[in-house]
């Protein structure tokens, strides 16, 4: 009796786990899109569609020194530099006082 349920037992495959599922799906996968033949799609852009494309890359690369060339007669560099550390300035000031705000504000709300 105990050789049967041995016998039984010898006989019987092991399920397949998951990951060989997996794999098993992934290289039947893979081989149907080796097998397809691929066919690249090319879709025909109309003239005037592609022209305006044209012209307006043509802008987009013109416009960045056509700006510099139209700042640059209206101020000098020395100018440019002056206004920008004005701006700095007034940003660093802005921002020293919100913080110190802040502070003050935050003092009277939290407990000591």
């Amino acid at each position: 009796m105990n050789y049967q349920s041995d016998s039984s037992l010898q006989n019987t495959t092991p399920a397949a786990s998951s990951m060989d599922k997996l794999k098993a799906a992934s290289r039947t996968a893979v081989k149907t899109i080796e097998e397809t033949p691929y066919q690249p799609i090319v879709y025909a852009i109309p003239k005037e569609d592609w022209n305006a494309f044209r012209e307006w890359t043509k802008q987009a690369v013109t416009f960045r020194p056509t700006l510099h060339q139209q700042i640059a007669a209206l101020t000098t560099k020395e100018e440019a530099q002056a206004y920008t550390d004005e701006m700095w300035n007034k940003i660093q000031n802005w921002s020293r006082e919100f913080t110190e705000q802040v502070k003050s504000s935050s003092e009277s709300i939290l407990p000591r």
